[in-house]
């Protein structure tokens, strides 16, 4: 796909790109869904552990997701505006930040990881496993942290498919790995849900060298290896909001776990398999959101307002379309999809519950994601952050409060909120 942005259909090109990016994100999905099955089979707690540690994850990766929106919106405009050079150095300074930030990241999930875990409400045997599964992501940090910022440089120029294919083989890659590590097998040592750790951030690695291959074939990157700071206090302005917003998103999740925590193992497993869920279903959304992105950079660099607003409307026309066939599947089939987690009859229940319950809101979502990809297209980040603070935390909150504990319908009341 040629990197102008700015000529074409946009219907087409809407297509064209988001096609390969949902197709990566549903194996990117999968990948985590194989991860939850095979959980799954050691134990309730070993699955609510995993599913518990999930918030503390995406916090994390909230960091490196900012900067890899930023490296694209950025360098996007940047091809936008013709100035090609400029786009390389933003590329390759996003490198060096992200390679920064993903050490400090790791040295302090590390030394924080097991008081974080009590504190959202992890005892005993849950905050163990919890740890063990934490700390050996903390010491991949770097690969998923550039995995988000080589994937950035790549959309920037319209590229999706790279990070859909190299998903594709992590995918399958995993599915080897987990139980590996997991049980095992062959003679390795069976380190339970460290192993599913491990066998992610294995993956992890190679889907940075195929992303990182691509970037240099591509000729993508200023050969530069002097860290330069003025380019990072510019990519740290346009990171720092998508950074904060994705983080509240993740913080307000970590919350919600707190709250589900109260009501039992159950209710956090509940909540670890019906999140998966909702995962799979609004990929098509994501992918197209992932389009947006440089789609919206290109054209508002170079000045082509018509072509912006025509992406929008686009954008949320083709999601709802595919969202709105999701709610009626998830409502049909939500006690068959609960199954292929587990065998346990109160978690299916609990897990058809909560899935009939949120799917009525698939449709709202998508439309917030759309936004949100706009407003970062559009360099306007801190907007797309004002938005998701005030979902979470000045609606959702206060509502868990009431319908949860208020009218006491325990962790219902929290799907009810969300």
């Amino acid at each position: 796909m040629k990197p102008d942005l700015t000529e074409g259909s946009i219907p087409e090109l809407i297509k064209k790109m988001a096609l390969p990016a949902a197709i990566g994100l549903f194996f990117q999905a999968m990948y985590n869904a194989t991860d939850a099955y095979y959980v799954g089979q050691l134990s309730k707690t070993a699955f609510a552990a995993v599913s518990i540690s999930f918030p503390i994850y995406f916090l994390i990766l909230s960091i490196g997701m900012g900067l890899g929106i930023a490296a694209n919106a950025l360098a996007a405009k940047a091809r936008g505006e013709k100035n090609i050079e400029q786009a390389k150095n933003i590329a390759m300074q996003s490198i060096f930040f992200t390679i920064f930030l993903s050490i400090i990241a790791g040295i302090i999930g590390v030394a924080t990881s097991e008081s974080v875990f009590d504190v959202i409400g992890a005892k005993g045997e849950l905050n163990i496993l919890a740890v063990e599964y934490m700390n050996v992501i903390y010491y991949g940090l770097i690969f998923f942290f550039l995995t988000m910022a080589l994937n950035g440089v790549l959309n920037s120029v319209g590229d999706t498919k790279t990070f859909g294919y190299a998903l594709v083989l992590g995918f399958f890659l995993n599915i080897f790995l987990d139980p590996l590590f997991m049980y095992g097998w062959f003679g390795f040592p069976a380190m339970g849900v460290a192993g599913v750790a491990l066998a992610t951030v294995i993956t992890q690695i190679i889907v940075t060298l195929v992303l990182f291959y691509q970037v240099l074939k591509r000729d993508l990157l200023a050969f530069n290896i002097i860290p330069n700071i003025n380019t990072w206090i510019k990519i740290s302005f346009q990171a720092i909001p998508v950074t904060i917003q994705h983080a509240s998103v993740s913080l307000g999740f970590l919350i919600i776990t707190k709250f589900v925590s109260d009501f039992g193992i159950n209710a956090i497993t509940v909540f670890g398999i019906g999140t998966r869920v909702d995962q799979l279903v609004i990929l098509p959304a994501i992918g197209i959101a992932t389009a947006v992105v440089p789609l919206v950079g290109q054209n508002f660099g170079a000045k082509k307002i018509e072509r912006v607003m025509e992406i929008y409307k686009k954008a949320i026309e083709y999601s709802i379309k595919f969202l709105t066939a999701s709610i009626l599947l998830v409502i049909i089939f939500a006690d068959n999809l609960a199954g292929i987690f587990t065998t346990d009859k109160e978690v299916i229940v609990g897990t058809s519950y909560y899935l009939r319950i949120t799917a009525i809101a698939y449709a709202a979502t998508a439309v917030a994601i759309i936004s949100g990809s706009v407003l970062q297209g559009l360099a306007k980040a801190h907007l797309s952050l004002m938005f998701a603070f005030l979902r979470f935390f000045v609606i959702g909150i206060p509502a868990i409060m009431i319908f949860a504990y208020f009218l006491e319908l325990r962790e219902i009341g929290i799907w009810i909120a969300i």
